[in-house]
């Protein structure tokens, strides 16, 4: 994978990391970090995928900008979008961010496209808060992805959820998340089940706020389903 800063052109620049398929492509996936962490800090456990196709999909992971954190006291870190508060576990999102940052999300899948991804062959997803920005794209673009996921994260409140015709998600948690606790995502599955998404949901004991080796897996197994 290359560091790749993209051409201005009265667009939003991104910067992050992209590997693109080595073979003809039959997928791409956007892949979001989460607060605070760095797209080369994701990237870097790439190589151990066990994904049979690897080699046959592009991926995308942009860094996000740095911006203050409210929730944070102000401390400035990279950041999809600013977090307000806490209610009852629950973030309170700000949602100029989250609409800024769907905007760089579209802009990645007309290059992709334009890589040779097939325009419904696009996944994304991520984790914690790149997680609640993947569910937030995908509540507002009708059939625009083959799928999505969400490792330790949630839905970001804001506009309702279209029914998308059942479009695959994955869901992950931890029993021991102390940064987003399950209790305050256990809806989600049926939340968006209730919209029209075909959901797989996972909840992994004595998993805290972080990615191992079973939900890996479980995300590649997702994955070739889907490409």
């Amino acid at each position: 994978m290359t560091q790749q800063p993209d051409a201005d052109n009265g667009r939003q620049t991104w910067h992050g990391v992209r590997r693109l398929a080595q073979q003809k492509a039959i997928g791409g996936v956007i892949l979001l970090h989460g607060l605070g962490a760095t797209a080369k800090e994701l990237a870097a456990g790439f190589s151990m995928l066990p994904l049979t196709n690897k080699n046959r999909i592009t991926f995308f992971i942009p860094q996000a900008p740095i911006q203050p954190v409210t929730l944070n006291g102000g401390i400035k870190m990279p950041a999809w979008f600013d977090i307000l508060a806490l209610e009852d576990a629950q973030p309170q999102e700000d949602l100029v961010g989250l609409e800024r940052s769907r905007k760089l999300i579209k802009q990645l899948i007309d290059e992709m496209i334009a890589s040779g991804v097939p325009a419904d062959k696009i996944i994304i997803g991520g984790f914690s808060q790149g997680g609640a920005l993947a569910m937030y794209c995908l509540f507002q673009e009708i059939q625009m992805y083959a799928g999505a996921f969400s490792w330790s994260g949630y839905i970001p409140r804001g506009e309702a959820i279209p029914d998308n015709h059942g479009t695959p998600v994955l869901l992950t948690h931890g029993t021991e998340d102390q940064v987003i606790p399950l209790r305050a995502v256990q809806t989600m599955p049926n939340v968006l089940e209730n919209a029209g998404f075909q959901v797989q949901s996972h909840v992994f004991s004595n998993l805290s706020h972080t990615i191992d080796k079973r939900v890996v897996d479980v995300w590649a197994q997702w994955l070739s389903g889907i490409l």
